[in-house]
């Protein structure tokens, strides 16, 4: 069946969603159920946590560009919003995320994309397992990792490309770690990243105290950069 949202005219939408938020099994079997979205309708959204989070047999999100009318502007919390969307085969363009902060998880397990669209980082300050588990994307847009080593917000990429085993080692050759990343900053990063078999020399910002996990599980690296090797050896 189908089911319309309908948009008062003189309201805002604070926020909505159809998956799971903390211990709900009933939520979670309703976004089981939802295999598409055939429009965005017209929204405005103040968050977007667990909007289609567990949607697990969603295959498709409206096709082209996300228009002006389903509006995200103002959202900060991106939290679990497309979390287990196992079966979604592509992200769409134009999606708007300038005013993220938070995207924990975000497309966690979003395991069918295999390119992810260039999206605005610019606030962002937390990309802890971001992409965690989304294991067949391989390829990332060259604009959004140089946003991400560029920021002077981000102080978490814990986890963030964990289990993303596609991964060329492409995506990386211009990466640098973002300089405010706080002590856990780069735990489990690239943590069964097995697809990559060279790594970039990185500079680990002066914030981050320990790398746990950081590259456990990367069992393709060929070489990696002595300059890393350096800078753990004399943190001791």
């Amino acid at each position: 069946y189908t089911v319309s949202i309908v948009q008062g005219p003189a309201r805002d939408t604070i926020g909505m969603y159809f998956g799971w938020e903390g211990d709900t099994p009933t939520l979670t079997r309703s976004a089981d159920m939802i295999t598409d979205m055939s429009s965005w309708g017209k929204m405005k959204f103040k968050t977007f946590k667990y909007f289609l989070s567990h949607a697990k047999s969603i295959t498709q999100l409206p096709s082209g560009s996300v228009p002006d009318t389903f509006n995200t502007s103002e959202v900060t919390d991106f939290t679990n919003a497309f979390l287990y969307n196992r079966s979604l085969v592509s992200f769409p363009d134009g999606f708007d995320t300038s005013s993220g902060e938070i995207f924990q998880s975000t497309w966690y397990d979003c395991k069918a994309i295999t390119s992810f669209p260039d999206i605005d980082i610019s606030s962002a300050i937390d990309l802890t397992r971001t992409w965690k588990l989304s294991n067949n994307i391989a390829s990332f847009p060259t604009t959004l990792i140089e946003n991400i080593t560029n920021s002077v917000t981000i102080t978490s990429l814990k986890e963030t490309w964990r289990n993303c085993s596609s991964l060329p080692n492409s995506t990386f050759t211009d990466f640098d770690a973002p300089i405010n990343l706080t002590n856990d900053g780069l735990d489990g990063t690239w943590y069964d990243c097995s697809s990559l078999t060279s790594f970039p020399s990185i500079t680990i910002p002066s914030g981050v105290s320990e790398l746990n996990y950081t590259w456990r599980g990367c069992e393709g690296l060929l070489s990696f950069p002595d300059s890393i090797i350096n800078q753990i050896t004399n943190s001791v």
